[in-house]
């Protein structure tokens, strides 16, 4: 089977085409759709004395299916060992000059979410799996395609956990095998799990194409944003500019003072008040739901308040997954929490005064839900920013069972999504911030229910010498915009240049409030921003491959239909003169309009024609130079 039939054929009415496998009492299982008998538009399985769910969403017309497999014990008996649970097991055709790509996880530096590329040749062995439990940290990213030339296959890992990808190449044919990574437990009676849900979208195109037609299918079907904007926010987040270096920051007059400014310059959609508003602070008071003393009298209230008299939106910052030993939560619910009281793997350092909670708790679930929800609404917060600063893996075995290794993990993934899914149907159209010490959990299903809007810890910095930023933002936008629909982060300058290296669809920033014209100046660039910021929910067009020259030029363009933007960026070392700045996606039969935004914000409009334009607009280019360049077809 070639990678471009893969959804059509195995997808199809009673296929014997297998997708999926797992083993059973040591023995292997590989199922296609003609095992499975559907009833109700529910696809079920029998084998032995499980049964076996498949959700299936099937897109026929974009060629994608995203599935996801429940197993329940439905007898009176201990279930056999299940083990190697793979929700993607499938065999390609291996033509010559096939190539699996990806990106780096979030490891807080310039590599972080880089591409990475492999040849799929003969004797290919290829195994991925994120460090110690977070989906997206450091050893891999849960996004990949694997392309032929003139086909290719993108694919999306929906599991917040430690999931796995296998891929191993013959003479003529490879393997794909993702799921779970080490899963081998058997179920109680009546027991019920899920496992990794999976998206695949399959094109008779290159793997550019086919990464901006999956991104574009996210937007339009997987999007958690409201559908009529699709748009994040433009947030003054001054947590790592005040935090650390001016106490007087965490209290009530200070943040309203800096709400009083913001406010007036009218650019800023929402204020973000990150960790600093609880008991003991950050980082030993997490699991604290109590007051900082700087907010004990009125809790956020009046500040909210502030905020929304400005039409801004309140977004703040919750970490109720790590419980602190001494938090409130440790001392009233022990029952609650996960601990890890030895190194239990090898490497990994584990401090033993954080506990984990225990999202496979229901009851510990319910109570966390309902005191988050009651939070919110008490205090006017419109946004739920969800932070994660631990490695979970260790917990999660360390809870385990003999013969159970990997139940913690699962219910407490499954139980994660129950209480994101809580929490948007108590509170309409609310936007949940997924955070992870910066980008570690950025995959699929995170990303059906939350954005990232500090898509990297490398945000949590003003630039410097040996800290290229700017650098680190372009390259993140560059790759992370290959598969998915929303991320942002922050810029700690107001020039024009570092907002757009850091600029998406939304975009925090960090300025000294009590610099007046710092203020300004943020404020003039940001409204030059907030401007074009709708092209990212375009198509984009890498010009440019992401790296860590700082003598480079790099560019990028969004397309939406008869418009869009076009992006160039000389880097600090550049020694060239000039650029010639080429687009795709414009008609050569028609005259554009070009408004060219320089460095300093000056604005030229130009008429030129699409033929013109794809054989090259040339541009005067220096050191740190950036151009934004809108256009659009007249006829």
């Amino acid at each position: 089977m070639k990678i471009k039939n893969f959804v059509d054929l195995a997808f199809s009415p009673d296929s014997k085409i297998p997708f999926t496998s797992f083993l059973y009492g040591g023995k292997y299982v590989h199922l296609s759709m003609s095992d499975f008998t559907l009833q109700n538009g529910i696809y079920s399985a029998i084998v032995d004395e499980l049964t076996l769910s498949l959700e299936l969403d099937l897109h026929e017309g974009d060629g994608v299916a995203v599935w996801m497999l429940r197993f329940t014990n439905s007898s009176d008996k201990n279930s056999k060992q299940i083990s190697s649970i793979r929700a993607f097991d499938a065999e390609f055709e291996r033509a010559d000059g096939a190539v699996f790509s990806t990106l780096n996880g979030d490891d807080h530096n310039e590599k972080s979410f880089l591409p990475r590329y492999e040849a799929i040749d003969d004797g290919c062995k290829l195994h991925l799996e994120p460090y110690q439990g977070r989906s997206a940290s450091i050893t891999a990213f849960p996004y990949f395609d694997i392309s032929d030339g003139d086909s290719a296959m993108v694919c999306a890992v929906g599991w917040t956990g430690q999931w796995c990808l296998d891929i191993n190449g013959s003479n003529s044919s490879f393997t794909v095998d993702a799921g779970l990574a080490d899963a081998d437990l058997y179920l109680k009676p009546q027991e019920s799990i899920r496992t990794v849900r999976m998206c695949v979208m399959c094109c008779d195109c290159g793997a550019e194409d086919a990464r901006r037609r999956f991104r574009r299918f996210t937007i339009e079907n997987y999007s958690p944003l409201n559908k009529d904007e699709q748009l994040l926010p433009v947030a003054l987040q001054n947590f790592d500019r005040y935090f650390w270096t001016v106490p007087e920051w965490r209290c009530e007059p200070m943040q309203l003072d800096h709400v009083e400014k913001i406010g007036k310059t009218g650019v800023a959609d929402t204020y973000w008040l990150d960790a600093a508003w609880f008991k003991n602070g950050f980082p030993l008071g997490v699991g604290n739901f109590c007051f900082d003393p700087g907010f004990e009298k009125n809790g956020l209230k009046k500040i909210s308040e502030a905020i929304h008299k400005y039409g801004m939106k309140f977004l703040v910052w919750f970490e109720p997954e790590r419980i602190y030993e001494t938090s409130d939560t440790w001392r009233d619910h022990r029952d609650f929490l996960l601990s890890c009281e030895e190194q239990i793997t090898e490497g990994v350092t584990v401090d033993v005064k954080n506990f984990l909670f225990n999202l496979g708790n229901e009851d510990a679930r319910k109570w966390l839900a309902d005191t988050i929800i009651s939070f919110m609404r008490e205090n006017g917060i419109d946004t739920y920013r969800q932070d994660f600063n631990m490695d979970p893996l260790p917990y999660w075995r360390h809870a385990d069972e003999p013969n159970r290794r990997g139940l913690t993990e699962i219910k407490f993934v499954d139980g994660l999504y129950k209480l994101w899914d809580s929490l948007r149907e108590a509170i309409p159209n609310l936007l949940i911030d997924n955070c992870s010490s910066g980008g570690r959990r950025i995959d699929f299903e995170t990303c059906m229910r939350s954005v990232p809007l500090w898509r990297s810890d490398t945000g949590c910095g003003m630039e410097y010498p040996d800290r290229p930023l700017y650098s680190w933002d372009q390259n993140q936008t560059l790759s992370l915009t290959r598969y998915v629909a929303f991320h942002s982060t922050s810029t700690w300058a107001p020039d024009a240049y570092s907002i757009r290296s850091a600029g998406t669809n939304g975009l925090a920033f960090n300025i000294c409030m009590e610099d007046e014209k710092a203020v300004a100046d943020m404020a003039k660039g940001l409204q030059e921003f907030i401007m074009l910021r709708p092209y990212f929910n375009g198509d984009m067009y890498a010009h440019s491959e992401p790296n860590l020259d700082r003598d480079s030029i790099m560019s990028w363009q969004y397309d939406i239909g008869n418009k869009g933007i076009l992006y160039v960026f000389a880097r600090e070392y550049c020694e060239e003169k000039s650029y010639t700045a080429k687009f795709a996606a414009v008609d050569e039969e028609k005259l554009y309009s070009i408004c060219m935004h320089h460095e300093d914000l000056s604005v030229k409009t130009l008429l030129i024609s699409g033929k013109e334009l794809l054989n090259g607009l040339s541009l005067d280019i220096s050191p740190r130079y950036s151009y934004a360049i809108e256009y659009e077809a007249l006829s």
